[in-house]
């Protein structure tokens, strides 16, 4: 028997809606099914419609080139959706652009447009699927441009699955020359904003009884650091929240694990070497050198990509059994393992 799930289903007053493993072949669906309403009105004014009758039926369904339409190998997210915050360059785009080639849909949110559209236009074009990401340009940290990033996953592409809050905000410094405003910001985008995240894609997981959440912790979740306290801080804060959205959530099917990557080949891991460099009076290549020998493996900067299969791995089935946990890619920092 195949799978009896209706793939079309008419509401009177509202439309059409299908369900199938892509918005594209949802459209396609779609628009035949309108043509068959019209062949079914054009034959009825001819004198009558009737359906082919069930063993007819049967035996179209069991037809080899109908089968192997339907047993077609699917890849590892599909009829996945994916909202990913902080995807406009780094670990975010990687994240993006990994997830889409294993067939989920996106919808990318940042603060910087062009960016953000660059990412999606580049995942457009590895999907070759020209619906299959959307953005939102929205501060990760205010309520209501979150909301508006969730919302649009839901009438973009039905729902949300999988969330990935990549969001960051990082100013390096001693606390006593921190101002007030540039510690309240890493709170207000690296743990308000996840929070914000969480809560709004929470109610439409419940009801689905499964999702994912992820979290982008950091070294300095595990391990203190000089002229780094508010990031720090925030990001252990982060590292607490994801243990909690497991304890809670998962009565509900729900997921939640965060990841910790170090020396990653971002902007924002850039400019903090050349600030550092500058603090001590030493080149960026010097710095550079200093951050590759503090790890156990001397490798560094670490590729984005690294950072998005280890995010592929727990938002895939193959961590169907893994909630609460933090997963490294740091190199092998000793202070930064989990203890």
């Amino acid at each position: 028997m195949l799978d009896p799930v209706p793939r079309v289903v008419i509401l009177p007053g509202i439309g059409i809606v299908t369900a199938m493993r892509d918005k594209a072949n949802a459209r396609i669906g779609n628009l035949c099914y309108r043509h068959v309403v019209r062949v079914m009105r054009a034959a009825e004014s001819l004198g009558g419609f009737r359906f082919l009758d069930e063993a007819d039926a049967l035996w179209f369904e069991h037809w080899p080139l109908e089968l192997a339409k339907l047993r077609a190998p699917e890849k590892e997210l599909s009829r996945q959706v994916a909202v990913v915050t902080g995807a406009g360059s780094g670990i975010g785009r990687a994240i993006a652009e990994r997830f889409v080639a294993e067939g989920a849909h996106l919808v990318l949110n940042d603060v910087a447009g062009d960016a953000l559209a660059e990412t999606a236009a580049r995942a457009r074009a590895i999907a070759k699927d020209g619906e299959r990401a959307v953005t939102v340009i929205a501060d990760s940290a205010d309520a209501a441009g979150v909301a508006a990033v969730v919302r649009e996953a839901v009438l973009a592409f039905g729902g949300v699955d999988i969330l990935v809050c990549n969001a960051g905000f990082l100013h390096a410094g001693p606390v006593e020359a921190m101002d007030e405003a540039t510690w309240e910001r890493h709170f207000d985008v690296n743990v308000k904003g996840t929070f914000l995240a969480a809560r709004e894609v929470i109610p439409i997981m419940k009801i689905a009884r499964r999702g994912v959440i992820l979290l982008n912790a950091s070294k300095g979740a595990f391990a203190p650091t000089v002229d780094n306290a508010a990031y720090a801080s925030s990001k252990a804060a982060v590292a607490a929240l994801a243990r909690n959205l497991a304890t809670e959530l998962g009565p509900f099917g729900i997921r939640a694990n965060y990841f910790n990557a170090d020396f990653v080949e971002t902007p924002l891991m850039r400019r903090l070497i050349a600030e550092r460099a500058a603090l001590r009076g030493v080149s960026e290549a010097k710095q550079l050198e200093e951050y590759r020998q503090r790890n156990l493996l001397q490798v560094g900067p670490i590729p984005p990509s690294a950072v998005a299969e280890a995010a592929l791995f727990l938002a895939s089935p193959r961590a169907a059994f893994t909630t609460g946990a933090v997963l490294t890619i740091d190199g092998g920092i000793k202070e930064a393992m989990p203890r």
